[in-house]
């Protein structure tokens, strides 16, 4: 193991440890913040297609940014076709309750889903495990994201709690830096 994926290794351990110790009613309402901002931002107004992701666990909760966009805007969130070569495919949803739980337990849309393509998109929504003043950042480690977003042409915006703010993420050629990360204090550019 490089010594880079020894220290986000260690990073990601740090920040998700602090994340998981948020109660619930801390999430929802730094969520709640996240949202109002994410939706105030000029690229997600002037947006026609979106790309969002289902969180899990102590994610910032996208489920109710999902269910205000989707009568507004194109819907899309990311379904995993491969997992071995790390292949999402982005599917458009037009209700919440066509996603059900695929791999990793994650929310994902069902199969029949009309698939789009990453070109039509206008915003990406990323997960975040942690962030620096760079826009670097730091996944769950799979790269999935990291394969994802190679290419794409889309504002690429991360969610992430204060919290989860670094001083340095040891960068690698295949990561992708974000445009804008939203927490519930401040948007970075």
């Amino acid at each position: 193991m490089t010594e880079a994926k020894i220290e986000k290794k260690i990073l990601r351990e740090e920040v998700l440890s602090e994340r998981d110790s948020l109660n619930w009613s801390e999430i929802l309402e730094k969520s709640r913040r996240i949202k109002e901002s994410f939706l105030a931002l000029p690229e997600v107004m002037k947006a026609d297609t979106i790309a969002l992701y289902a969180s899990k666990g102590s994610e910032v909760f996208t489920h109710d940014l999902i269910r205000e966009l989707l009568p507004r805007k194109t819907v899309v969130l990311p379904k995993v076709e491969n997992a071995r070569q790390r292949v999402m495919k982005l599917a458009a949803i037009t209700t919440f309750e066509e996603l059900s739980p695929g791999f990793m337990g994650v929310l994902e849309p069902l199969r029949a889903a009309k698939f789009v393509e990453k070109s039509a998109v206008d915003v990406v929504a990323v997960p975040v495990v942690g962030f620096d003043e760079n826009l670097n950042r730091l996944g769950h480690g799979m790269g999935f994201y990291d394969v994802f977003l190679k290419g794409v042409e889309a504002v690429k915006i991360g969610l992430a709690f204060e919290s989860q703010k670094l001083k340095r993420i040891p960068v690698s050629e295949h990561d992708v830096p974000l445009d804008i990360v939203v927490t519930e204090k401040k948007v970075y550019r």
